[in-house]
């Protein structure tokens, strides 16, 4: 959307930044968060945790491994 606005904050953690944006569903915003690996952590919605949660057990069961 044009008129989507992104807000940064410091982190509660040094070298941190807290970052609110916009998507149009949560399988968008999942697929960012697995490109930035292990330097991004989804807080929140928890509808996108689940499904993120579900993407990371799929990626693993390929490599022969579970999060269970």
């Amino acid at each position: 959307a044009a008129d989507a606005v992104a807000i940064a904050q410091r982190g509660e953690n040094p070298g941190w930044v807290m970052v609110q944006l916009p998507f149009e569903n949560d399988a968008q915003l999942v697929q960012l968060v697995l490109g930035l690996g292990v330097d991004a952590e989804l807080l929140e919605p928890q509808s996108a945790r689940g499904l993120l949660l579900t993407e990371l057990d799929s990626i693993c069961r390929i490599y022969g491994e579970s999060l269970e």
